[in-house]
């Protein structure tokens, strides 16, 4: 995809997965026979940090995202309790402006947009990258949530999931409609090859707490 006028970019979102084992609250075991406190202090932690803080005894609770190397060290020790939640979204934001007679862009066409649903492996993502901590998610609602109820039909009855073959039945003849060509296993626009440019943004969790 080709350079395009900033002033027509919007921006879709699609959702990929829905980190569950990322967001842990964790506790002393014994807070059952723990008196009540008298004092709360919060502290500002790194979250890389918050693991080795809990096991050196530097902090008592930690109510926010952890990775799942970082779920490990505590896994499986008795003086902890994990209690998992959602904890936040993955996602593609995907630019769906007009193409232009020189610049084309695949995603301006609302059933390629349609398409990546068949394309990304969500269940990959949840199980490999997040080592099972983390759900699948089509749309703005996850599973997890209580009003998915009103929508799982519509969901349902289009079977998302990792299919290549779903995926080629919307693109091939919305490209072809479009006036692009396959070559040698490419998409071409006229001469050029249909390319896609990626923002790849690694979060800043230290930005939002600062900005708090």
């Amino acid at each position: 995809m080709k350079k395009i006028n900033l002033l027509k970019i919007f921006l879709l979102t699609l959702i990929l997965v829905a980190p569950l084992t990322q967001t842990l609250v964790v506790l002393d075991a014994q807070e059952d026979t723990l008196p009540v406190v008298d004092t709360v202090i919060f502290k500002s932690l790194d979250q890389a940090l918050a693991a080795q803080a809990m096991i050196a005894g530097d902090i008592d609770m930690y109510i926010f995202m952890l990775a799942p190397n970082h779920v490990e060290q505590l896994v499986g020790d008795p003086d902890y309790a994990l209690y998992h939640a959602p904890a936040g979204v993955d996602g593609l934001m995907i630019n769906p402006a007009p193409s232009t007679d020189t610049e084309f862009n695949p995603f301006s066409i609302k059933e390629v947009r349609f398409a990546i649903n068949y394309l990304i492996n969500r269940e990959w993502i949840a199980n490999q990258v997040y080592q099972g901590g983390a759900v699948p998610m089509y749309t703005h609602q996850s599973s997890y949530n209580p009003d998915f109820v009103t929508i799982y039909d519509i969901v349902a009855k289009y079977e998302f999931g990792y299919d290549l073959t779903k995926a080629s039945a919307l693109i091939d003849p919305a490209l072809t409609a479009a006036g692009c060509t396959m070559q040698d296993g490419k998409w071409y626009y006229g001469d050029d090859p249909v390319t896609l440019r990626f923002i790849i943004r690694t979060e800043r969790f230290d930005f939002f707490r600062d900005k708090r």
